[in-house]
């Protein structure tokens, strides 16, 4: 977290203890990190958060992962901003209103597997429709084994930095995600 923040710190404007960069006074810590970009090739993208949250919770599945932490880079509203006004936004944040309870939030999101299809539905639409949601919203494996971000492309960036071995690459694609591709592919 404190390597993102500081993808975003501008020394010269910003304060290290303004409370947006939380983990930017928090200790340096290397690890060996795996970085793959994983795109699910499919062309509808009504249906495409629903499609993709069953290849990555058929990922999670497989990797053991029970429970995940849903936190932004920074700390600010996780629903964006409610000046953009796209009927998909008032829809997803309508539902992410819903499962938290709160028309605001700043705070990290504690979820089960269960929970990851209407989520993923929620950030999917967020990311792309909405510039004022933090760039990178991650989504954590409690056993802090890997995280990944879904970027505005719909695309997810899984980074890895577990001590036993990476994933193979075969791991990915097995489930159908095209390694390596950043694009939008709805456009």
């Amino acid at each position: 977290m404190r390597d993102f923040q500081m993808l975003g710190f501008d020394p010269d404007v910003d304060d290290p203890e303004d409370e947006w960069c939380d983990a930017m006074l928090l200790p340096e810590v290397k690890l060996d990190i795996r970085n793959e970009i994983l795109m699910l090739p499919y062309t509808d993208i009504q249906t495409y958060p629903q499609q993709l949250a069953k290849a990555l919770i058929a990922l999670l599945e497989r990797l053991g992962c029970e429970q995940l932490v849903l936190l932004g880079h920074v700390k600010t509203n996780l629903f964006g901003d409610s000046k953009h006004t796209d009927p998909e936004l008032l829809r997803v944040r309508s539902t992410l209103q819903a499962l938290i309870g709160h028309a605001s939030f700043q705070e990290c999101i504690k979820l089960d597997l269960a929970s990851v299809a209407p989520l993923l539905d929620i950030f999917f639409w967020l990311g792309r429709l909405d510039p004022e949601l933090p760039e990178y919203v991650f989504w954590m494996d409690e056993g802090q084994r890997f995280c990944f971000f879904i970027c505005r492309y719909g695309n997810i960036h899984w980074l890895s930095w577990h001590k036993q071995k990476h994933l193979e690459k075969k791991y990915f694609q097995e489930l159908g995600f095209r390694l390596g591709a950043d694009y939008d592919q709805f456009v």
